[in-house]
């Protein structure tokens, strides 16, 4: 035997990232955070509903946010530039639900919960800037 079970699924970055993060949240943070931002970004900016990113880098930056606190507070401005194009703009609704993919839609919405826990009032500062 190998030593290494066939059966047992490999995990994508988007499944493993978020459980390192929640793990050890100090050391991740130390080690990891900079580069997991880095490619966790890179992917949701890359996805295409016909392309082979997953649409849950998404949720999860938000997971990671959850488990970072505050210190995900120096990335948010880059997290809502990569939300950005999917935050509907209140004048284009029906034009933007007809375009949405539902699985975008609630990664992206899930990571914006999340954000506004993991950085609670001065969430409320970006968001009104991200909607501006």
């Amino acid at each position: 035997s190998s030593g290494i079970n066939a059966e047992w699924p490999l995990r994508p970055g988007t499944e493993v990232l978020p459980r390192l993060a929640a793990f050890d949240s100090s050391t991740f943070q130390e080690y990891f955070l900079s580069e997991t931002f880095r490619y966790l970004t890179t992917q949701a900016k890359n996805f295409k509903p016909s392309g082979l990113v997953s649409p849950k880098a998404f949720l999860a930056i938000g997971q990671i946010a959850y488990s970072m606190q505050d210190g995900i507070i120096c990335y948010i401005d880059k997290i809502f530039t990569v939300i950005k194009p999917y935050i509907p703009n209140p004048l284009e609704l029906a034009k933007y639900r007809r375009s949405i993919n539902t699985q975008v839609e609630g990664n992206v919405l899930q990571l914006i919960s999340l954000l506004a826990k993991a950085t609670r009032d001065k969430f409320h500062i970006s968001i009104c800037d991200c909607i501006d």
